[in-house]
């Protein structure tokens, strides 16, 4: 996942984001659509001929900026407009804008009036619950980082659910009606404009105690040896449209919580940032030749 092109990153941080376009010099302005039930944000978002993605924000009253999610039109699509709900909300009020990464360009929403959320089960945007003391134990020789001292939680999903695991008792199915049951963990870095997401597990459940990531494995190559600064992380949930299709899929939605940073270590000492360096043998590094068959 890229982030936003600088120049745009410093527009959004100023909150000054009118409706414009890079290949058109005149301003024409894109409203988004939306309505609110049941604590959630339903946006229609137009469509725009030669979108590759669009990037969807959410803006609060403090002037906090987030990228809460992603759309991903398909090459066959023809609809006019893509809907994306906007779940992990509170009772609070929030502004939406798009921005378009489109083939030749990219182009930005304005923002939407103020939303005023009602009937939310979150006083506050719901973001990974991670137990006290939990952190990741880095290991520069192995590469791995490992959960230690506790477990990282949904809200249906507590430190009982991991325990009854390590018994061996089958993991316990979330309510049919769970507004987390689609979603898994992500780990968020940040490594100058650009960032990666890292899936902690593809199912929706307790990541645990002692479970571990091979960073060399996770990573993009392009991030191996950079300098990464935690974002920290997020619940995920990717849909596509229309639903349960596999053969005709118009567009794909990706949605994002807030992010919680988690503590990263390495023998006590804090890696913020953290650097993944592949390790390399002095006797590896010799210059063979394959062999060469002689032929009469």
């Amino acid at each position: 996942m890229k982030k936003i092109l600088s120049l745009l990153g410093l527009l959004l941080l100023c909150g000054i984001f009118c409706a414009c376009s890079s290949s058109d010099d005149e301003e024409t302005e894109k409203k988004l659509g939306y309505y609110v039930s049941n604590g959630k944000v339903y946006l229609a978002i137009p469509s725009i001929e030669k979108t590759l993605y669009i990037k969807v924000y959410r803006k609060d009253l403090d002037g906090n900026i987030n990228n809460v999610g992603q759309i991903k039109p398909s090459t066959w699509n023809t609809l006019m407009s893509y809907t994306f709900a906007d779940e992990l909300t509170a009772n609070k009020k929030y502004k939406y804008m798009a921005v378009y990464y489109l083939l030749n360009g990219y182009d930005i929403t304005d923002w939407t009036d103020e939303i005023t959320v009602y009937g939310s089960s979150f006083a506050n945007e719901p973001v990974p619950i991670i137990q006290d003391g939990v952190y990741f134990e880095y290991d520069s020789k192995t590469l791995r980082m490992q959960l230690k001292n506790g477990n990282i939680c949904f809200p249906d999903k507590d430190k009982n659910d991991a325990e009854d695991i390590s018994r061996g008792d089958s993991d316990p199915e979330p309510e049919d009606d769970s507004l987390f049951k689609d979603f898994t963990l992500t780990l968020c870095f940040a490594s100058g404009d650009d960032t990666t997401v890292i899936k902690l597990n593809d199912e929706h459940k307790v990541y645990e105690q002692d479970e571990f990531l091979s960073m060399d494995s996770v990573l993009p190559n392009g991030y191996i040896g950079r300098q990464l600064s935690q974002i920290g992380l997020m619940y995920q949930r990717i849909e596509t449209y229309p639903p349960d299709s596999k053969d005709f899929i118009l567009y794909k939605t990706v949605h994002w919580s807030l992010p919680a940073k988690i503590k990263i270590s390495e023998n006590g000492k804090i890696l913020d940032p953290l650097v993944v360096s592949k390790h390399s043998s002095e006797e590896s590094q010799f210059d063979y030749d394959k062999p060469i068959k002689y032929l009469e």
